[in-house]
């Protein structure tokens, strides 16, 4: 009888566990990243740390190897080192020429908006350790800041993610 008990209250977790699953890569979720970022955020992704060091917030999903990072830069800091950068383009070419994987290969580029900011938007094939990666790589100018939002997954999930990837760049505010 115990045994019955066991199997039946874990198979009731799987359902409810699996249900979840399901409700959760439905929608997105807004979420305020430290004091003046707002992003929408698939509810599949979870926030973590550790994929980079200067991203102001990092979202995964392991198991769909989803992975997408935030990197504020301040305009005046970018000034004070000597640097500037007429629009998001000029941008996007410049961290591209400085995006450190093994090789890359712009697939495509274009112009984009973020809410009511400017963007430029690169969709990227990169190799990194023997792993065939796709990125897409959106760098959106505020009156005060450009921010690199950075997504990737393995270049075969490519056509899976690529709109959850580009909801979460589009959804950007101060």
């Amino acid at each position: 009888m115990t045994k019955r008990i066991i199997i039946a209250i874990t198979a009731l977790l799987v359902v409810i566990a699996a249900n979840q699953l399901i409700a959760q890569e439905k929608g997105f979720t807004n979420k305020k990243i430290g004091n003046i970022i707002y992003v929408d955020v698939p509810d599949y992704m979870t926030k973590t740390f550790g994929l980079n060091d200067v991203a102001k917030v990092q979202y995964a999903n392991a198991e769909k190897e989803a992975y997408t990072i935030i990197i504020e830069e301040d305009k005046e800091d970018i000034k004070s080192a000597g640097g500037g950068f007429a629009n998001p383009q000029e941008y996007f070419q410049f961290f591209m020429g400085s995006f450190g994987i093994d090789s890359i290969k712009i697939i495509s580029e274009e112009p984009a908006k973020s809410g009511k900011f400017q963007a430029y938007q690169g969709q990227v094939d990169g190799r990194v350790q023997e792993m065939n990666l796709f990125y897409l790589i959106t760098i959106i100018e505020s009156p005060t800041h450009f921010y690199n939002v950075i997504s990737w997954t393995l270049f075969e999930n490519k056509d899976k993610l690529i709109n959850d990837f580009k909801k979460i760049a589009s959804s950007l505010k101060e």
